[in-house]
């Protein structure tokens, strides 16, 4: 029974809808044995949730105090339905949210064991992507920057050890952002040597013009640096070849020891491309 309103009837036999032989009260009556019935609803904002009924099997009114008293009952187990309703629904809120920290953790973890191993630009597509297979190996149309400085083994063989570590530390920091600035997807170092991929595994619309590009910026800035570096009696220079066609791309290396990269005739090209330039020079293959 759902009620809205208190509902003290003293009497069911009495009710019109006994005495019209309605079926569902002849039941409560000849088959239950009800006579004095209270109900009081169980209301929640005005709607009711249910309600509380008491039955007396002899004509028997209810009085008011126990009428007051229900009421009162009815309104405390409301609100006690409400609190469990509510601790429910936290629970479930709880979870949703344990379960999304979770999945950021175990991203963030992620993100941070890829970082050791990759360029963040690789960790970034692959955790967006969701999708490790980007890292086996494949061909990919690619553009490749290699760059190192002139004469850097020599100016290290006659520099103090800590001039030589500030001019490649000096060196490398401003090389780095402007790969960033032109979006160098792999970006390898070993000692003073640089080597930038284009369109892998971030795709660009034109890798090979991006590569002239950022050897155009880092020779500007390589002039700057190294008339500084003249003044102060080190003499260094700076070179650039770039190739453009297919290569193998992927992971290579050992457990602890990966790195992500690009092999092949390529590669070589481009590397025997630097090897030749001259100081501020920037060499290119036909196809580039």
């Amino acid at each position: 029974m759902r009620i809205s309103a208190v509902v003290n009837i003293e009497d069911l036999a009495a009710t019109d809808l006994n005495l019209q032989g309605d079926p569902g009260r002849v039941a409560m009556v000849e088959e239950e044995g009800m006579r004095t019935i209270l109900g009081v609803p169980l209301l929640l904002e005005g709607q009711a949730i249910g309600c509380i009924t008491l039955v007396r099997r002899e004509v028997k009114a209810f009085t008011q105090d126990e009428v007051d008293l229900l009421e009162t009952f009815a309104a405390q187990a409301v609100i006690a339905i409400e609190n469990v309703r509510q601790f429910k629904a936290l629970e479930t809120l709880n979870a949703e949210l344990n379960e999304r920290v979770e999945s950021q953790v175990g991203e963030i973890e992620r993100m941070g064991r890829l970082k050791r191993f990759l360029p963040s630009a690789v960790a970034d597509a692959v955790v967006t992507s969701g999708d490790d297979g980007m890292l086996s190996s494949h061909r990919a149309l690619v553009a490749t920057l290699l760059c190192d400085l002139r004469g850097f083994t020599a100016f290290c063989e006659s520099a103090e050890p800590e001039e030589a570590i500030e001019v490649l530390q000096t060196y490398h920091q401003e090389m780095s952002e402007l790969i960033d600035q032109f979006g160098g997807g792999v970006d390898q170092r070993a000692g003073d040597g640089i080597m930038v991929i284009f369109n892998d595994p971030i795709p660009v619309d034109d890798p090979a013009g991006d590569a002239v590009r950022l050897a155009l910026a880092m020779g500007d800035k390589m002039l700057e640096l190294c008339g500084k570096w003249k003044k102060l009696g080190h003499r260094v220079g700076f070179g650039v070849g770039i190739s453009f066609g297919y290569a193998t791309v992927g992971i290579v290396g050992s457990a602890g020891r990966f790195d992500y990269t690009a092999s092949g005739t390529l590669i070589n090209m481009a590397a025997r491309l630097c090897d030749m330039a001259t100081h501020n020079e920037i060499l290119i293959s036909p196809r580039t």
